[in-house]
């Protein structure tokens, strides 16, 4: 069964919440996962277009954080942010880092995700 794969890049863990926070408004130009800039407000909660966006597709989905993805998947030394396509247990590179950096916006975000859905699904 086929899934999506939302990987941050960033690290789970409270210290990383918070300093992640912290830094998304102090410097929110050199916040380095755009995938979280976007989709998560400054306050820390989901943003609610890509929230009921995500409760509405009908495919499995998975959110990871950095260290998660190599715990997990053994996945290291990747660029991230990136969304993955998962088959069975093989995982395979569905959006790159570059056009997850290019958005600027949650629907520019659901456009390429839909897009990408309706190719592999």
């Amino acid at each position: 069964m086929k899934s999506l794969v939302f990987a941050y890049n960033a690290d789970d863990g409270l210290f990383s919440m918070v300093s992640d926070y912290i830094h998304k408004i102090v410097s929110p130009s050199t916040y380095a996962c755009n995938l979280c800039k976007i989709t998560y407000s400054k306050s820390g909660g989901m943003n609610r277009q890509w929230k009921k966006y995500i409760e509405g597709l009908t495919i499995d989905i998975e959110f990871v954080h950095r260290n998660e993805l190599a715990d997990k998947y053994e996945i290291t030394e990747v660029p991230l942010p990136a969304v993955y396509l998962k088959d069975g247990d093989y995982l395979s590179l569905l959006i790159e880092t570059e056009a997850i950096d290019a958005c600027k916006s949650v629907s520019e975000l659901i456009k390429i995700v839909n897009e990408k859905i309706k190719l592999n699904f």
